[in-house]
């Protein structure tokens, strides 16, 4: 089974942040993971945020962008997101009772339909998907 890579985690193996060492080690112990075309879309909103707070420059942000562009492309596999998966996150906010970003809920439910364990940081959205008794990788 692999492990699906949420945009907290891509955001800490590209970027350098508190969280990038527990991040790479990670990954060097586990080999089989994957993420979604949504993590590298939220992935380049995070970067955005990073950038008009002032915490990167723009090269710094065209740099993570391209280095995340090169991983996706050579060696990650990015699940596409399905037609009902919109719909099944609303789904899941409406009933789950961990309060939940409709980004995460996303996460989620791409991680239920793949059949994979979820890795993360957020600590929420490990405790949703605990309640929706997903396979968690909590790092």
């Amino acid at each position: 089974m692999s492990d699906y890579l949420d945009t907290s985690l891509l955001v800490s193996l590209i970027v350098e942040d508190d969280h990038s060492s527990a991040a790479l080690a990670y990954l060097e112990l586990q080999p089989e993971v994957m993420t979604s075309g949504w993590a590298a879309a939220e992935f380049s909103s995070a970067l955005g945020i990073q950038q008009r707070m002032g915490r990167i420059t723009a090269d710094d942000r065209a740099v993570a962008e391209t280095r995340l562009d090169q991983w996706l492309s050579g060696t990650l596999p990015a699940a596409v997101l399905a037609a009902d998966d919109a719909t099944q996150a609303r789904s899941l906010l409406r009933t789950i009772g961990t309060p939940l970003r409709a980004p995460d809920a996303l996460h989620l439910v791409i991680c239920r339909r793949l059949g994979a364990t979820l890795a993360s940081f957020d600590l929420r959205m490990v405790e949703a998907a605990r309640e929706l008794g997903l396979p968690v990788r909590e790092l």
